[in-house]
């Protein structure tokens, strides 16, 4: 019996990071603004392409994308979601996103805009989450993931070195 390989495209692959912190008493996100396009010039979370050649598993690319685009390996990340379509990024005619979700205190967080990305800056969730001027689909990845941050505080799901040794529970 022989054995026939068929070509198949395959879809574009992307890494997406949704970093949360509180700052100054507020749930915020991380957004960069693009350098390039598609979406040049637009805030947008940090992300990138899926490299078969350097990236093992998934939460590997995850963090190779984190130290490339703000020079920061994520503690407590955490897939989040898969998203995928026609028509999502003009780069391809099929996308796919694998999001990942991180909770960081933001007193010992110093990340830099790095690779296609020209700034940083923290955006309040209830802006970023109804911003439709966010880069491909952002705004609703960002307010899937707030969804899923407030049921783990609400179920007391997080991790317990995130918090400090004191702290007040509302």
């Amino acid at each position: 019996m022989s054995f026939t390989s068929k070509s198949y495209p395959m879809p574009f692959t992307r890494l997406e990071l949704c970093i949360l912190s509180v700052v100054e008493g507020e749930l915020t996100v991380l957004l960069g603004k693009r350098e390039e396009e598609p979406a040049k010039g637009l805030w947008a979370m940090p992300g990138g392409v899926l490299r078969i050649d350097l990236d093992k598993t998934l939460e590997e690319a995850a963090q190779r994308v984190s130290e490339e685009r703000i020079d920061v390996r994520l503690p407590y990340l955490k897939q989040q979601c898969a998203v995928g379509g026609a028509g999502r990024d003009p780069r391809a005619p099929w996308s796919l996103s694998v999001v990942y979700r991180a909770l960081i205190p933001g007193d010992n967080f110093s990340p830099k805009a790095g690779k296609r990305l020209t700034n940083l800056r923290w955006t309040p969730v209830k802006e970023a989450s109804q911003d439709t001027g966010l880069a491909f689909d952002h705004q609703f990845l960002i307010a899937a993931s707030v969804k899923d941050l407030r049921g783990e505080v609400e179920a007391m799901d997080l991790p317990f070195d995130y918090f400090p040794r004191e702290f007040t529970l509302g």
